[in-house]
């Protein structure tokens, strides 16, 4: 679990190199793949706006709030978190209300 399921890193055996090619590779997703396939047109806002997701795992999300935080629309945010959901990044838990 520590040296993750990608062959590269598990085969290398060392976690510092672990982190650095998840950073890496999370950076590619970013600035490639997402830049080709969906129309983001600010991907270090988007960067941002995944380390806030990250930071709040196990917590309840208020897409208006992350939204306001980093001054982008609520719109915008459910949007980014539609497209990290389809490049399976994040993925949300829905709660059940009243």
């Amino acid at each position: 679990m520590t040296l993750g399921g990608f062959p590269e890193p598990f085969l290398d055996g060392d976690e510092r190199a672990v982190r650095r090619w998840r950073r890496e590779r999370l950076d590619r997703v970013l600035r490639e793949d997402i830049r080709d396939l969906e129309p983001v047109r600010n991907i270090q806002l988007l960067g941002m706006f995944l380390d806030m997701l990250h930071n709040r795992v196990g917590g309840l999300i208020t897409l208006s709030n992350l939204a306001g935080d980093i001054q982008i629309s609520p719109k915008t945010a459910k949007s980014w978190l539609e497209v990290l959901e389809k490049m399976y990044l994040v993925f949300s838990v829905a709660t059940m209300e009243g």
